[in-house]
């Protein structure tokens, strides 16, 4: 650990580009371990942990080549660093509400728009690295899928996530990581039996969705043919 603080400012920001250098603040140090100046330790890569209220890790983003920037204060720090990817700007208000209570409620990432969908899904994804969201894994079983929400393809892995993982569960977030969700490491492994309830809202939005990178292919017949391809029994109610 190079510092740990209260809260951090500028980590959501608003972006044109995807990715590429930011400054951050650190506020309200409590365990100042980076030198007031220059290169810190000579790290090249680190993590930025978000903690719950009790101090327990919720997920983590990578930080490239940090630097500090200089004190604010005498409590606060600028830190200056580099995403491959920026964090979903909606993510912050994803992490404040799991670090007042998680797991958080059922059908959450329902409660919003798509960009709260997009930001779950990054949530859930960086919560599953951790030792605390990591499943076990497992085969065999029946899951529900609750299918009410369905109308595009962030709802659909985020309701697979919950469905299969519980809630803040993850099982992918496109169809590559699908895929590898359901080659073992990620919670249930096929065969399993997923009972898709509410099955006729997916058909209406997702059916006549193109497929990315097969436009010919609807998107959910795509989403059906892996599980099934997989060794999953779906059966729509």
């Amino acid at each position: 650990m190079l510092v740990e603080a209260r809260a951090v400012e500028g980590l959501f920001a608003p972006a044109e580009e995807p990715g590429g250098p930011r400054e951050i603040l650190l506020r309200d140090i409590r365990a100042p371990l980076v030198p007031p100046s220059g290169r810190p330790r000579d790290v090249e890569d680190a993590e930025l942990a978000l903690l719950d209220d009790r101090g327990t890790v919720l997920g983590a983003y990578p930080l490239g080549a940090p630097r500090t920037a200089g004190r604010v204060n005498g409590r606060d720090l600028r830190l200056r660093c580099v995403f491959h990817r920026y964090p979903h700007p909606a993510a912050g208000a994803v992490w404040e509400a799991w670090a007042r209570a998680f797991p958080p409620p059922a059908r959450a990432w329902a409660a919003g728009g798509p960009g709260h969908r997009a930001a779950w899904l990054e949530a859930v994804r960086l919560h599953a690295a951790t030792p605390r969201g990591r499943p076990a894994e497992r085969t065999g079983g029946t899951y529900d899928l609750d299918g009410r929400a369905l109308t595009d393809p962030p709802a659909l892995y985020c309701a697979l996530g919950e469905g299969l993982n519980g809630p803040a569960g993850y099982y992918g977030a496109n169809l590559d990581a699908l895929h590898d969700c359901l080659g073992g490491g990620f919670g249930p492994r096929p065969p399993f039996h997923l009972r898709w309830h509410h099955a006729a809202v997916a058909r209406a939005h997702l059916g006549p969705r193109p497929t990315p990178g097969d436009p010919q292919r609807g998107f959910l017949d795509t989403v059906l043919t892996m599980l099934t391809d997989a060794g999953v029994t779906v059966t729509a109610r």
